[in-house]
């Protein structure tokens, strides 16, 4: 189920692509969750790329861990509450 925030979506462990999808549809650039929008993750895609670059940028900043073994994933750092919580700060 979708949630609200990318924080509630991103509470667990989450592959890659739901990751983006989630923050693409936090974004409003997606409508719905019926379609299968794999292919804007798993191809040569401008969109799906730029999301890529966001999920790794709010891992830089320290609103989300990533975990590379035994897949790519994202979570939220439960130990961000807020913007004043991450390195952004």
């Amino acid at each position: 189920m979708i949630n609200n925030t990318l924080k509630e979506n991103l509470s667990d462990w989450t592959d890659f692509d739901t990751a983006a999808f989630l923050l693409g549809k936090s974004l409003g650039f997606f409508k719905d969750t019926s379609q299968n929008y794999k292919h804007v993750f798993w191809s040569n895609n401008k969109l799906g790329d730029r999301l890529n670059l966001m999920l790794e940028a709010l891992v830089e900043q320290g609103f989300l861990l990533k975990q590379d073994d035994p897949d790519l994933r994202y979570k939220w750092d439960p130990e961000c509450e807020s913007f004043l919580d991450a390195r952004a700060y």
